[in-house]
């Protein structure tokens, strides 16, 4: 008889590319079901001032309704979308409330996937299993959101962030297991944890459908994310790319897939004079993002910080060498001179020296590309990173242990 399992998440009703935790839950789920042990389903949650399954203080006709349940497809996978009182409330959108505990009381285990630890608290009231991953700390995380703020929206944020610590503190103590998406994670986290809790959980990558190319049908340099978070500094990879155009004048164009960048940064091209150099894809879909991997020279990541970088783990699938700042969890699958190189967070000469010396030098590419790919068949397969999730979810649940066939 296959044990129930609620994959509570959040971010996977946008379009294109959503980010690592739509990708994880992606493939969390596709673990799940085919394990013909495990039976999952996907409960989203609010994360937003405007979203429409909530309770708003500037929407006094949702007032008396109460937080409703929606039900929803996302890239063909059915889900149910639990809103929140008071949405414009940060801290709200993470407290347990009992439409959602009446939910998860249905199911053998509790899955919550966020980017912080935070989203955990909304199942503290559930009394099966709980399970918690997380890429970053919510103090790590908003960083450059922080710098970036000003005047009254940077104390509302930073009075926020507060009250998120604390409240992920607690999820870090209460729950019954956490996965650490990378090293990086799972070194921040070990002092907080309590012991045996703790386990490294790094994501799963379809190695079958994010594969290298026979030969490149153009030539480009390749940066994929949510280009609208400060987190992403793509301002350093507009300066470190205008650089490289300065000293190689036969350099090739970037493409940004994702999120668009925000309108100064758009501005900020235009003044470097390298707006025509760069191209937008906003939002591909997963058959376009495979395809852009396929045909890069390389891939570029930018960040201050990232709890692994999933988008990283897709361009070493797709046979491409990775050039990334040292920001964190990259470092997991990164191997400098081996897959890539890893350069200094903030500094824009070692993104355009690495890139350079990718573009100098084919057969390093290649050599690169094809060591990536071999890291990710052996660690970060859907097979490998998946049961190491399916053999806790056996513990917790008194099951033997099996291995996962795919």
């Amino acid at each position: 008889m296959k044990r129930n399992i609620a994959v509570v998440t959040h971010h996977i009703d946008i379009g294109g590319v959503g980010g690592g935790v739509s990708v994880f839950t992606e493939f969390l789920y596709t673990i799940l079901r085919d394990s013909n042990r495990y039976e999952p389903e996907i409960i989203s949650l609010a994360t937003s001032a405007y979203d429409s399954a909530s309770v708003r203080l500037v929407a006094p006709r949702t007032w008396s309704k109460g937080p409703q349940i929606r039900a929803g497809s996302w890239r063909n996978l059915p889900y149910r979308h639990v809103g929140v009182t008071i949405a414009e409330f940060e801290f709200q959108r993470y407290k347990p409330r009992k439409i959602l505990d009446d939910i998860l009381k249905e199911y053998d285990l509790v899955q919550v996937i966020g980017g912080t630890p935070a989203w955990g608290w909304v199942a503290s009231h559930v009394k099966s299993p709980l399970c918690v991953f997380t890429a970053t700390t919510v103090k790590r995380e908003r960083v450059s959101r922080l710098m970036k703020e000003k005047g009254f929206r940077r104390l509302w944020l930073k009075a926020m962030t507060r009250s998120n610590i604390m409240i992920e503190n607690r999820v870090l103590h209460h729950a019954n297991a956490v996965f650490a998406e990378s090293q990086y994670t799972y070194d921040n986290l070990k002092k907080i944890v309590p012991e045996g809790r703790l386990i490294l959980g790094k994501p799963g990558v379809d190695v079958n459908f994010f594969k290298p190319s026979a030969s490149k049908k153009e030539a480009y340099i390749l940066a994929v994310g949510a280009f609208s978070d400060p987190r992403k500094n793509v301002r350093l990879l507009i300066k470190a790319y205008q650089h490289l155009c300065i000293n190689d004048k036969a350099a090739p164009a970037l493409i940004l897939a994702g999120t668009p960048p925000q309108p100064e940064d758009m501005h900020y091209m235009a003044e470097l004079g390298i707006d025509k150099k760069i191209e937008l894809r906003k939002h591909p879909s997963p058959e376009e993002l495979a395809e852009l991997y396929r045909n890069a020279q390389f891939f570029v990541l930018s960040s201050d910080e990232e709890g692994l970088g999933i988008v990283v783990l897709e361009a070493m699938a797709s046979g491409l060498p990775v050039v990334s700042t040292d920001c964190g969890g990259p470092k997991t699958a990164v191997i400098e001179g081996e897959t890539g190189f890893l350069t200094p967070v903030g500094e824009a000469k070692g993104l355009t020296d690495a890139m350079q010396h990718l573009l100098d030098d084919p057969k390093l590419r290649q050599h690169m590309g094809e060591a990536g790919r071999q890291v990710v068949e052996e660690k970060f397969s859907f097979r490998v990173a998946g049961n190491v999730y399916l053999e806790k979810y056996d513990e917790l649940l008194a099951g033997e242990s099996f291995d996962l066939q795919r």
